[in-house]
């Protein structure tokens, strides 16, 4: 048989085209059926992978349904309406919350302002309690000082009376010895100098003149000390003196006295034998009164008691032009606390601050050992020799406090101290009108008392 289509293809040659045509269109059916078959089993999968897919979807789709259903989810409408209505109740909670804060703020700024008020007025009633708590603890201190201060003036004008008493009283024997002495001798002798001034006080008689017979040996000392042979005559035409004056005018205008409050600044020795010795006793207003019991002057005052004087408002004494130039001239260069090296500068303002008020104390202490107690060095001065006549037996303070700092002083500053209180005490009593100065010879006594203490001072 296969010889036969040989023997026909040689015989027919478009027969064996059209099997190789027909071959060909064979092979590309069978190609392309291959890829149908292909395609056939990818759409299958495909379709698979979709149905498995629509079954997901179906189930998320069921699921979405059953949690609305359920109110797990909401729909965007109403998310946004919720979401709307939210922000406007976050807005008005915002000016809700902001007229909060403001009523807040004003509140906490009244109530500052009431606690500040409030804070203000009672340090204001705090203030005024204790402004007149002092008020009257320093009159009550006054009165009581004013009693002490009247008895030791009433006990120096008695000690006064008594010293003048006796100086009359030895003037008139010396007087009548002069006299029989100069009946007696034939030699000429001084002429006796008794009599009376012009402003009919007794003078002294000389019994220490070198021709009087029968004088005791005299020793150097200040001129002003010889007051039975010298009268120092002082001097008038000065500007000091006018301004001495017008204070002695000033304390004439004030009928009754306050507050004299040193009892060094009163002056009892200076007034009684112009002395001023150191004494073992605290000086100052508060000391205890020398005289139980007060005792009446002629010409002193028209009272018995002293608690029968009256008060009455002084003018300051620092305000006195008398007293600034003093101060000038002779406290601050005889004290001279700009080189006290044991005193600050707030400490050196409040000494003459105390000794103008009359509140420094002057008191003695005791060392604890003589031999090896410490060595206080002067206050004023700066004087630290060791030895026992060196040692510190007073010291100052500038007021009445036990917790008042104590200073140290030596002998010599000790002098400085007592003697610038007396100057200033004697200014004190000058300008309350304790010192008689009605007449020209009282002022001029108080002109020359007031010399002789500047003088004691240096």
């Amino acid at each position: 048989m296969s010889r036969a289509p040989s023997t026909d293809s040689s015989h027919h040659p478009d027969l064996s085209n059209e099997v190789a045509t027909l071959s060909t269109k064979l092979i590309n059916a069978i190609n392309h059926q291959t890829t149908l078959d292909d395609q056939l089993q990818g759409t299958r999968h495909e379709l698979d992978a979709a149905n498995e897919r629509i079954a997901q979807l179906v189930a998320a789709a069921e699921e979405h349904v059953q949690m609305v259903h359920r109110g797990l989810l909401v729909k965007k409408g109403d998310v946004e309406t919720m979401a709307k209505q939210l922000r406007t109740e976050l807005a008005e909670e915002r000016k809700r919350r902001e007229t909060a804060d403001k009523a807040k703020r004003q509140m906490d700024a009244e109530l500052e302002d009431l606690t500040v008020n409030l804070f203000k007025d009672a340090n204001t009633m705090v203030e005024d309690a204790r402004r007149e708590l002092a008020t009257s603890e320093r009159k009550n201190e006054q009165l009581r000082q004013q009693l002490n201060d009247t008895e030791l003036l009433l006990f120096s004008h008695q000690e006064q009376l008594q010293d003048l008493k006796g100086v009359m009283q030895q003037m008139r024997s010396e007087s009548d010895d002069n006299d029989i002495r100069t009946r007696i001798s034939t030699a000429p002798s001084t002429p006796r100098l008794g009599g009376l001034d012009r402003d009919g006080q007794a003078l002294e008689t000389p019994n220490h003149l070198p021709n009087t017979p029968g004088t005791d040996d005299t020793f150097p000392d200040h001129p002003l000390h010889f007051s039975q042979l010298i009268r120092p005559v002082m001097r008038t035409d000065l500007q000091s003196y006018t301004e001495f004056q017008e204070m002695l005018k000033f304390s004439r205008g004030t009928p009754s006295h306050s507050r004299v409050t040193s009892l060094t600044a009163l002056g009892i020795s200076s007034i009684t034998n112009g002395n001023s010795q150191p004494s073992d006793s605290p000086t100052n207003g508060s000391s205890p009164s020398l005289s139980n019991s007060p005792r009446t002057l002629p010409g002193s005052f028209a009272s018995s008691s002293p608690r029968d004087v009256p008060l009455s408002s002084t003018f300051p004494l620092k305000d006195t032009r008398f007293y600034k130039r003093a101060l000038t001239e002779d406290i601050e260069p005889a004290l001279r606390l700009d080189l006290a090296p044991g005193l600050s500068w707030l400490a050196k303002r409040t000494v003459i601050s105390s000794m103008t008020a009359g509140s420094l104390i002057v008191e003695p202490f005791t060392v604890p050992s003589k031999f090896y107690g410490p060595i206080y060095a002067c206050s004023l001065c700066g004087e630290a020799r060791k030895g026992d006549r060196y040692m510190r037996r007073h010291r100052f303070r500038t007021s009445d406090s036990d917790e008042a700092q104590r200073y140290p002083l030596c002998s010599y500053c000790l002098g400085r101290v007592r003697a610038t209180c007396d100057f200033i005490g004697f200014l004190r009593m000058v300008r309350d009108g304790l010192w008689k100065a009605e007449t020209a010879g009282d002022q001029r006594a108080a002109w020359e008392e007031s010399v002789k203490l500047r003088e004691r001072m240096f």
